[in-house]
């Protein structure tokens, strides 16, 4: 099933690049949540978007709590 997945974002990102937008991040595996996997990017505006995937009930599921983990990145001001 990850193979699909893994396909199915690099997929997306090559139709993001092939539609102007810039890949900040990914696409790759996230610490978010268990299977979390994303491609982070900015659109022509520079407007940041994301599409993911979350197997199953991901954070919903019973005993899950959010771990930010490496990949979270906080700016305090964003510059042109």
């Amino acid at each position: 099933m990850m193979r699909s997945v893994l396909t199915l974002d690099d997929r997306a990102a090559e139709k993001l690049r092939m539609m102007g937008a810039e890949i900040v991040r990914g696409p790759q595996l996230g610490d978010w949540a268990p299977g979390y996997y994303y491609v982070l990017f900015e659109d022509p505006d520079k407007i940041r978007l994301e599409i993911c995937f979350v197997p199953g009930a991901g954070l919903l599921e019973k005993g899950k709590s959010f771990e930010a983990g490496n990949d979270f990145e906080v700016r305090s001001e964003r510059t042109s």
